[in-house]
C-alpha cells in the first residue's frame, strides 16, 4: 500500500489525521483517552475516530489497572505508514522553517565562528 492510498483510507478527516500523527511521533507510547483528546483541538468528543482507528487496526486497544490504553499497531506495514506518515510531516515542517528563515536573511547575516 502507499502512502496516498493508506492517508485516502485511514486519515478520512482531521481528527483521525491528528491521531495517527501522534502515534507516528510516539510510536512505543500508550495513551489514555483524555491524553489523546488534549492534544487535538476541539477533542473532546474523539471517541468514534478512535474505534475507527481500532477497527481498521492501525490502533490497538488495551486494558491496564482499570484503563482503557491505545497503542500503535506493531503490525509492519501499517506501522510502517504511520511513522513514515510522521516523518514526511517532520520534513516538511523543517523546510518550511528554514525557507522562513532564508528569506528573512537570518543566515547572510551570520558570520564564521571565530571571526568579528
Amino acid at each position: 500500500m502507499e502512502l496516498d492510498e493508506f492517508l485516502k483510507q485511514s486519515a478520512v478527516d482531521y481528527t483521525s489525521r491528528q491521531i495517527i500523527l501522534l502515534f507516528s511521533k510516539h510510536p512505543f507510547a500508550r495513551f489514555d483517552r483524555s491524553a489523546i483528546a488534549s492534544t487535538i483541538e476541539g477533542g473532546s468528543d474523539i471517541l468514534p475516530t478512535l474505534q475507527s482507528l481500532v477497527s481498521s487496526g492501525i490502533i490497538k486497544l488495551c486494558q491496564k489497572g482499570g484503563a482503557e490504553l491505545y497503542y500503535l499497531t506493531s503490525e509492519p506495514d501499517l506501522r510502517d505508514m504511520v511513522t513514515r506518515l510522521g516523518n514526511m510531516e517532520w520534513k516538511q515542517q523543517q523546510n518550511f522553517s528554514r525557507r522562513k528563515l532564508i528569506g528573512l536573511n537570518v543566515f547572510s547575516q551570520t558570520r564564521p565562528l571565530g571571526t568579528r
